[in-house]
Order: C-alpha cells, then sequence, then structure tokens
C-alpha cells in the first residue's frame, strides 16, 4: 500500500511545527509528507536562527505587497506536481492559503484547516485596525472554514470551542507539539530556600508582562526576596529594565534567547510564569513542563487550560496583578512545593512531545483521507 501524500501549507516554519514534521517525516512512514512555507519570517518574531529541517520542504517563492499582506506565486504549481491525497491548511488569512482551500473544493480534493482560533486578542500587531472592519473582512476569509474542509483540527481547546460554534464540520483538537527531549534531559536538584523564578517571551501587554512587574514591585516592597529572571524583548522593555535598576539583587534582564539557548535558562529556573492575557497555545507551558518547573500561567493561555490540572502539575490563575502577587508570593516561599509540582509537570506532558504528535496527526490524516459516502 503506498503512502499517504499530505501537503501542508504553513505560514512560516515556527521551531515547534518544524519539529513535528522532522517527527513524522522519521516515524511515520504511512505518510509522505511535503510541506510548504509561505514566508521566512512574520513580522513581529524574533527568531533569527533557522530550525533544522528534516523533512520534505518547499519555500513558496513570496511576493510582498505590503508588510502583512503577500502572494504566493507558484503555490498551485507546486501543489498540481505533488498530487496530494489530502491538503492540510494551516492558516485562513492569506492569498495563498485562500485561493486553496476555494481551489479544493472547486476540484472536490480533500482537505483539512488546521489552527489556532481566529481574531488574537490584546494583538500587537493588527493589520487593520478598525475592529468592525477586521470582524467584517474574517466573516468573509472563514466561509471556505465553514462549509468545505473534509475536518477541522482546532490548536488548542479555545479554537476547538470557537470551530464547533461556526461550523458543522467534524473538529478534532491536534495542538502544538514540539522536541520535548532538550527540556526532558535537564538535571533537577533539590530547590534553593528561594526559588528561582522566569519569564520567558516578548515584552507587550498581550503576555501580561506589565502586571508581572506590577506584582513583583508589590512583593519585593513587601520583603520577597526570590530571584527573578526575565529573557525576552519588546516594546514594554523599559518595564523590565526599570525593575532590574529598582531590585539590581534580585531582578536580573537577559536580552533575547534563541531556541538553542533555552535549556540552559530553564534549568537555572524552579518555576515558570506565563501571566498572558491571552494566548491562543503558549508553547513556553509545556516547555517548563518538561524542564521540571513549577509553571504558573493564565487561564487564558490554551495550553494552560489544557494541561495543567491546577495545584498538581503547575498553576491557572486569572491575569491580574493581584492574582499573580499571591500565587507567586505563595510559591516563592515554599521551595518543596515548586519540587513536587515540577516532577508531576514532566510527567503528565509527554503526549505533547513532537513524537507522540506525529502519531496523532498520522492517524487523524488516515482518517480524514479515507473515501466519503
Amino acid at each position: 500500500m503506498s503512502a499517504l501524500r499530505v501537503a501542508v501549507l504553513t505560514n512560516m516554519p515556527t521551531y515547534y511545527q518544524v519539529d513535528l514534521f522532522n517527527a513524522i517525516a522519521a516515524n511515520c512512514p504511512q505518510l509522505a509528507l511535503r510541506v510548504y512555507y509561505l514566508r521566512k519570517l512574520t513580522p513581529g518574531r524574533q527568531w533569527t536562527v533557522q530550525p533544522n529541517f528534516a523533512h520534505d520542504h518547499v519555500f513558496v517563492r513570496e511576493r510582498a505587497l505590503s508588510r502583512h499582506f503577500y502572494l504566493s506565486p507558484g503555490l498551485t504549481r507546486e501543489l498540481r506536481a505533488f498530487r496530494p491525497d489530502l491538503t492540510v491548511v494551516g492558516q485562513y488569512a492569506g492569498v495563498g492559503m485562500q485561493w486553496t482551500m476555494y481551489r479544493s473544493r472547486l476540484a472536490g480534493a480533500a482537505w483539512v484547516y488546521w489552527s489556532e482560533r481566529p481574531g488574537m486578542e490584546w494583538a500587537e500587531l493588527p493589520v487593520i485596525r478598525w475592529e468592525r472592519m477586521r470582524r467584517l473582512l474574517r466573516w468573509f476569509a472563514l466561509l471556505p472554514v465553514r462549509r468545505w474542509p473534509r475536518e477541522i483540527w482546532g490548536i488548542g481547546p479555545f479554537a476547538c470551542e470557537f470551530y464547533s460554534k461556526i461550523s458543522r464540520r467534524p473538529v478534532r483538537n491536534l495542538s502544538y507539539f514540539c522536541d520535548l527531549g532538550r527540556y526532558l534531559s535537564i538535571p533537577r536538584t533539590a530547590p534553593p530556600e528561594r526559588p528561582r523564578v522566569l519569564y520567558l517571551g516578548k515584552f507587550v501587554e498581550r503576555k501580561g508582562i506589565d502586571q508581572l512587574c506590577q506584582a513583583l514591585d508589590a512583593l519585593y516592597a513587601k520583603g520577597a526576596r526570590f530571584p527573578m529572571d526575565f529573557a525576552g524583548d519588546g516594546p514594554l522593555r523599559p518595564l523590565v529594565t526599570d525593575l532590574a535598576a529598582k531590585y539590581p539583587d534580585l531582578v536580573t534582564y537577559h536580552g533575547f534567547k534563541e531556541i538553542a539557548e533555552l535549556p540552559a535558562l530553564l534549568g537555572s529556573a524552579d518555576a515558570l510564569v506565563c501571566p498572558s492575557r491571552y494566548d491562543g497555545w503558549g508553547m513556553t507551558v509545556p516547555e517548563g513542563m518538561a524542564s521540571g518547573l513549577a509553571v504558573v500561567a493564565s487561564n487564558r493561555t490554551a495550553s494552560a487550560v489544557e494541561l495543567i490540572r491546577d495545584g498538581e502539575n503547575g498553576y491557572t490563575i486569572e491575569p491580574t496583578a493581584e492574582a499573580l502577587e499571591r500565587r507567586l508570593g505563595a510559591l516563592a516561599g515554599d521551595p518543596a512545593t515548586c519540587a513536587r509540582i515540577g516532577a508531576r509537570a514532566r510527567e503528565s506532558v509527554l503526549p505533547y512531545d513532537a513524537r507522540a504528535g506525529a502519531a496523532r496527526f498520522a492517524e487523524y490524516a488516515l482518517e480524514c483521507a479515507k473515501p466519503r459516502s
């Protein structure tokens, strides 16, 4: 029996998607996978080092019309040459994505839509600033998603809930995965008397960095003395550097870190805080859990809602400065709990490794490609 030919259209090569596609190529001989990347990098991304590609892939030629709008000439020709049995479309907001969905419908070809929930809350880079216009354009752009895919694969609980409401097509949860081995191999020792807390991510309002700095300032003013590390960059960096200047013996700013530098940083911490006002997934949550850290994340972070059992393998909180102050204050004074929560987190996050994700992707693709009556 020949392998199922699967084409995946995705916006850009994020390291976690590359991890998944590499795992599919290495462990799923029942699939012949080819990934089409429509951009090399999108606005707002801070990574500069490309991941290691160990899967069949094509960088489709990009013709930029502006910073956010672009065409993908040659995409149709590439797909015709590959002749996929199943096409997986990873986004709705793009000319190439839209054309592929309509073309698949007209050709009677099997296709799947796989994405986060649309309409990011607290977006730091809105392409169209008028909210009513954004909603109208999004409604039209989602028409093919509502009507024609074989299935919709939602990335996390927020996406699955949204797509189940707008479409009658079958919806499955297929979240993001990554190679957790780089984090599971981090050795853990007994935590110090004052556990070290880490924030890792963009310094933008959506990520809750302002509320975290507010909570830390309040805790330190009341006498708390746990060390806090920040890694990342963004427009709200002055909040972090001002806090580091005010409490130089407690707060350390490490700057932006590439993916290869993260295991060392996570290995030096005991707890990870992810205070986002909204995150469609949030890869730092499973990475922190795999590193054996006690993760504190907001209940508006999809990965935290899906992975964390509050008080057992991590903590979920409301995305407010007050909730952050209470939880971090309690956790920073309890190193034994940090260690216990971190050990349980490591055990519970294994289903989100790229190899487990590859098996689930292959299962979904094979079932979805079966002839329908």
